[in-house]
């Protein structure tokens, strides 16, 4: 990440996840971002939710994925022009919520010249562990 710009790439990260136009359907949002690190957010809304009333399974894959990606476009530097796309996602369902606002981080475990590796994890907004998530990316 070019350390000396951390709200550019805040601001561009934040950006790129609002141009998508599913991301912006659901409502996720840039809360955190480091070298490295990301935490989005998802406010709640009946829309997420299957005919049970809990949260849809795709939109907690949807997280994992956007997190995951937010973690790797965090140490490309403002001046990038470097593209990126995920080729593996693995979900753990744990548990589920309804009503609830939710949280992802995701983490860089490993770089390669070419793969970057992420671990991330669901969560409601008081911390119950919905699931956890194991990514690629080709960079």
């Amino acid at each position: 990440m070019d350390n000396k710009n951390p709200n550019q790439i805040f601001d561009l990260i934040r950006a790129s996840i609002g141009q998508i136009p599913f991301n912006a359907l659901l409502g996720i949002e840039l809360a955190e971002i480091e070298k490295d690190r990301a935490r989005v957010t998802l406010p709640w809304k009946p829309e997420l939710g299957r005919s049970t009333g809990a949260v849809h399974g795709g939109v907690t894959a949807t997280l994992l994925d956007v997190v995951g990606a937010a973690a790797v476009a965090s140490n490309l530097g403002v001046s990038s022009s470097k593209t990126f796309a995920t080729i593996s996602l693995l979900v753990n369902y744990l548990d589920s919520a309804e009503g609830e606002d939710l949280s992802a981080e995701a983490k860089i475990i490993k770089r390669t010249s070419s793969h970057a590796f992420v671990e991330a994890r669901v969560s409601t907004i008081t911390g119950r562990l919905l699931a956890t998530g194991s990514m690629v990316y080709k960079t």
